[in-house]
């Protein structure tokens, strides 16, 4: 089972009370870090945001159903008043708790378990090589993003007039995506359209430089085109590592050397994840 079906199960298993990133973790065998970004990658939507939203989706169908006082419910799911309740409840699903068991009626949103069976059709990598890669620096332009959203390849493009342009720029190097900064709450990270550079050289914005210090990767090549990206970020986040590693809370990347080719999305791109000892 991965690590995200052990996720799945161990929240419906303990519902309705609250749990925390790290407690499920524990269960599912990795760490919190590796937890909250592989599930971002094959669901789509942060691990708190999911649970969160079970708990509420329970909770909305006790209150259709008129089943005890909304305080009570409110203490049976987690929160420790009605007013927080509430908040939670409407920002999820754009009524309150009183519209709900007023009307007896449900949301229309409300969160269903996710699978816990494997896709049906699953991107298949081959195993990684392990290297060790820096300390090296990029310069780019960042954003604050979610997984594939239109922004990324919009980013692209507005870096695109600054490559082969960037002082210091090493010319035998290709293009860097890199994700960092990943927040498991609101599923968010930052996305930065880079190219690696030489030396010590200094950029002007709209321009960030970023440095990288040493780390060993688990770098997975995909040869097929760059619109399944999500695949190969979702198949190598769930890859079974080689004994006694696991994904690091550090910097990952995308990488584009010169064997593809931008315009038509074809030729191949590298995922670097990084890895450490596991505890």
């Amino acid at each position: 089972m991965s690590p995200v079906a052990k996720a799945v199960w161990y929240i419906e298993a303990h519902m309705p009370r609250a749990m925390t990133l790290d407690e499920v973790a524990t269960f599912a065998g990795v760490t919190p870090y590796h937890l909250a970004h592989v599930f971002m990658r094959v669901t789509g939507q942060s691990i708190l945001g999911y649970a969160r939203r079970r708990r509420l989706s329970l909770a909305a169908r006790k209150l259709a159903d008129g089943g005890g006082t909304i305080l009570e419910i409110a203490l049976d799911h987690g929160y420790a008043s009605h007013e927080a309740f509430t908040r939670a409840f409407r920002a999820a699903f754009d009524v309150t708790p009183d519209q709900v068991r007023s009307t007896r009626r449900l949301p229309a949103n409300l969160e269903e378990p996710l699978a816990m069976s494997t896709p049906s059709n699953p991107l298949t990598l081959t195993a990684p090589r392990l290297e060790t890669y820096g300390p090296f620096s990029i310069a780019g332009i960042a954003l604050r993003t979610t997984p594939m959203s239109a922004e990324i390849p919009k980013l692209w493009q507005t870096f695109g007039a600054h490559m082969g342009h960037v002082p210091g720029q090493r010319a035998d190097s290709g293009a860097v995506g890199l994700c960092d900064q990943f927040d498991p709450e609101d599923n968010s990270f930052r996305y930065v359209a880079a190219v690696e550079l030489a030396g010590a050289t200094s950029v002007e914005p709209p321009l960030l430089r970023i440095d990288l210090p040493k780390t060993r990767y688990a770098v997975f090549f995909h040869a097929g085109h760059v619109s399944r990206i999500g695949s190969v970020w979702s198949a190598a986040m769930t890859y079974p590592l080689p004994q006694g590693l696991q994904i690091a809370d550090a910097a990952s990347f995308e990488y584009y050397d010169h064997r593809f080719d931008p315009a038509t999305g074809n030729g191949g791109f590298e995922l670097w994840l990084p890895v450490t000892e596991a505890c």
